[in-house]
């Protein structure tokens, strides 16, 4: 039962009121069930903690009211007031506590106190009445602040930090703000993988910014329409001494003061509603003040985010795991004895910051997410791969009928197998030269090679032909016209763009099962797949491609259906779903 009692006006101060509230402490003690509601509060003593306040000695946490009576309070709030009249309620079942009585077991107790006895009553929705402990949904990103959390893991729902609600922009429109490393004109899969984003972004109706480094180029980006590009100022392009390679500057995985203030003018000036960063350009943005306030996605491309090389490679073999003893080995041979130490220090002191700081990470594939380890850490990841614009694989599946007005002059004449990527040996490229070789020498097409040279190609045979640095449209080309593309990478490659747009434009493919590959092709089905560093296995492959027209056609098939999980259209729609979950 409730017991009320009016105590008369000066119940503060000494007298019948004093007494009277004593009584009453001790007999709700005694006669309650279980423990009381109000219990005695020990005064402190007089002259402890004495301080100097306007004049007079006061004990720490004692104040006075206006009629001079000493009240205890809290440092943050004032003195309560005293009123005409005190109203004393003795409960008799305890206050639900914080975290001990949340879910089905907190609403019987939400409803009692939200009775009239309590006198509590819970705010009305724009809808309806509100739910007892319902939480109100929070603002979009441009319009609240960020506030710490802990990601939900892979394959959860948005990032938990309480309901979100969609952003109210017109007509549905989310300003995205890539941060790339590259644009085009530089040529790389990942350049490839951000143009076709933003301009796949845009032709959905969002607004797309672009922020990349400015390589000091007399070419400037590529001007796509829907899409604005932002160049970043950088140490790097007034000191090329710290790029590991002259003609292909990259971004070190510690902020660059020049790429900073250049990154909070744009963040000024865009008011982004999401950021989606790609490889270690993310190091200068989490060091903007103002990007603490805008969601952040980070997309994977390869393995930098724990590996110093980016390539998870350790003595010409797959790399178990980083560990401070081999990672030193590498980056000394691969960046140099004096950046080398400094780029493995950068990247195993900004992982903590990157965890922290990302909503949402997209590894190309299952293995990249794997390999950088998201599992391990507790992060929210999904896989979002590579992608080819729709209108390449477009043309229906059936015999390959190029047209001879799009054939790259520097193309041979006769037949001739193709390959497009870095001229490196863990491409596979000194494999494929072994492979090529052992072909029968009556009907052996010609092999084509095209890429950044990385390696000595001078004393090719003849037959091989070497081109560098050659553009987009000239690569589909040379896929298109091929008689085979022969793809035979030999290190985890996270998820080459080369094989999906030689699938999309009906080259027969050869290639391995390393990396995100495996997940790209299905052996007999829309590829030939054999073991990584096999030059006879490989020769096997090229020979039956050579000789099998039936063979050749069954696969331009098989990779026509399968390359339309990673088109252009389909992984837009899977960002925008991550991008509404953020803002």
């Amino acid at each position: 039962m409730d017991a009320r009692v009016q105590l008369p006006g000066d119940a503060h101060g000494a007298g019948a009121g004093a007494e009277l509230l004593r009584r009453l402490r001790g007999r709700a003690a005694r006669d309650l069930p279980g423990r009381g509601r109000l219990r005695p509060r020990h005064r402190l003593p007089r002259r402890r903690h004495r301080r100097r306040r306007g004049g007079r000695l006061l004990p720490a946490g004692h104040r006075r009211d206006r009629r001079g009576v000493r009240l205890r309070t809290g440092r943050r709030h004032p003195p309560p007031r005293a009123g005409p009249a005190a109203e004393l309620v003795l409960l008799r079942a305890p206050l639900p506590r914080r975290g001990r009585d949340e879910g089905p077991a907190r609403r019987p107790a939400a409803r009692r106190l939200a009775g009239p006895r309590a006198g509590v009553r819970p705010a009305a929705a724009a809808g309806g009445a509100a739910r007892p402990g319902h939480r109100p949904p929070r603002p979009c990103a441009r319009h609240r602040r960020r506030l710490p959390g802990r990601p939900l893991g892979p394959g959860a729902g948005p990032v938990g930090r309480g309901p979100r609600t969609p952003c109210r922009h017109p007509g549905g429109r989310v300003k995205v703000l890539l941060l790339a490393q590259f644009y085009p004109p530089v040529i790389g899969g990942e350049e490839r993988h951000v143009r076709n984003l933003a301009v796949a972004l845009a032709a959905r109706g969002h607004e797309v910014h672009v922020a990349t480094l400015d390589t000091g180029g007399a070419e400037g980006p590529v001007a796509d329409p829907g899409v604005r590009v932002h160049l970043l100022d950088n140490v790097g392009r007034r000191v090329p001494a710290l790029y590991p390679t002259a003609d292909r500057p990259l971004a070190l995985p510690v902020p660059d003061p020049l790429t900073v203030r250049d990154l909070a003018r744009v963040v000024r000036e865009v008011r982004p509603d999401v950021a989606h960063a790609h490889n270690w350009i993310i190091a200068s943005w989490l060091a903007v003040p103002s990007a603490r306030h805008v969601p952040l996605v980070h997309s994977l491309h390869d393995y930098g985010h724990v590996c110093p090389t980016k390539r998870l490679m350790f003595q010409d073999a797959p790399c178990s795991g980083p560990a401070p003893a081999k990672c030193f080995g590498c980056t000394t041979d691969h960046y140099g004895r004096g950046r080398g130490p400094v780029v493995q220090a950068a990247v195993r002191a900004g992982l903590p910051a990157r965890r922290r700081a990302v909503d949402v990470f997209t590894p190309v594939s299952r293995y990249v997410a794997d390999a950088n380890r998201l599992d391990e850490q507790g992060v929210r990841w999904q896989v979002v791969p590579n992608f080819v614009p729709d209108e390449l694989a477009g043309q229906p599946a059936g015999p390959r009928t190029p047209a001879a007005g799009d054939r790259d002059p520097a193309l041979p004449t006769a037949p001739y197998l193709f390959f497009a990527g870095d001229l490196s040996e863990q491409k596979g490229v000194a494999t494929l030269l072994r492979a090529w070789e052992r072909l029968r020498p009556g009907d052996r097409p010609d092999l084509v090679l095209v890429g950044r040279p990385t390696m000595d190609l001078s004393g090719v045979p003849a037959g091989v032909h070497v081109h560098h640095h050659w553009d987009h449209a000239r690569v589909l080309s040379g896929f298109r016209h091929a008689l085979a593309a022969a793809l035979p990478s030999e290190w985890p490659d996270p998820c080459p763009t080369t094989v999906l747009e030689a699938m999309a434009v009906g080259a027969p493919l050869v290639t391995t099962a390393q990396g995100g590959i495996a997940d790209m092709v299905a052996h007999e089905e829309s590829a030939l797949v054999v073991p990584a560093g096999d030059a006879l296995s490989l020769t096997a492959a090229l020979q039956r491609l050579v000789d099998e027209p039936e063979l050749r056609a069954r696969l331009v098939r098989g990779a026509s259906a399968h390359v339309r999980r990673f088109l252009q259209s389909r992984v837009a729609a899977d960002l925008e779903g991550i991008y509404d979950s953020l803002v």
